[in-house]
């Protein structure tokens, strides 16, 4: 008796292995992820190293100039009467200047990074990297012109609009048109007809 009834508690082994199984699959699953993430950071670390070439800031700076004369340009079509001085919206009293940190740098570097890092074609990638770009670019040119706005006709209401609002809008305008392009990417078929991993 007390044989027979060792033999029938013995076969708990097998769950072990099903077990150690499922945790390998686990694994494998979550390895895609891991990679994904960790050429992202790699991504951001090239395009932020980027920003510390020596001609950066004499690219940025003329490209910030430009900017504000097209916004400048944009307001004056509504009726709005600003003139521009260097980095710097102005009408009557009011002045707006425009430094590197307004230039949404951060919001095309997250995209850039995310896009290069995901599985996809070049193609597909060169495409990402300009829409994104582009989306955040005139986000951020409405953002300067309802700032210059704001300053001009409720300037009690700037810091509200300038530090809490608009960044919020940027970050959810870089996710929106980022996940948009990756939903592309999948759905695009790539070489042998197959699909992008998602």
């Amino acid at each position: 008796m007390n044989r027979s009834s060792k033999k029938r508690k013995a076969p708990p082994a097998p769950r072990a292995k099903r077990a150690s199984g499922k945790d390998a699959k686990q694994r494998i699953a979550l390895w895609p992820v891991l990679a994904f993430v960790g050429r992202y950071c790699l991504w951001t670390v090239v395009f932020y190293a980027l920003t510390l070439l020596p001609g950066y800031k004499t690219v940025l700076d003329y490209y910030i100039e430009h900017s504000v004369r097209v916004d400048s340009w944009i307001l004056n079509l509504f009726g709005e009467q600003t003139t521009v001085e260097g980095a710097t919206i102005k009408s009557g009293l009011s002045a707006v200047t425009i430094i590197d940190a307004c230039m949404a740098i951060q919001f095309m570097v997250f995209a850039a990074a995310a896009i290069c890092a995901f599985p996809a074609r070049l193609k597909q990638k060169c495409v990402g990297i300009m829409a994104t770009g582009l989306a955040i670019e005139a986000a951020n040119h409405l953002r300067i012109m309802t700032l210059h706005l704001t300053n001009y006709y409720r300037e009690s209401a700037f810091d509200l609009v300038h530090l809490e609002i608009w960044p919020g809008v940027l970050v959810v305008v870089t996710l929106g048109v980022t996940l948009a392009w990756i939903k592309w990417a999948i759905a695009r078929p790539i070489a042998d007809g197959s699909h992008v991993p998602a």
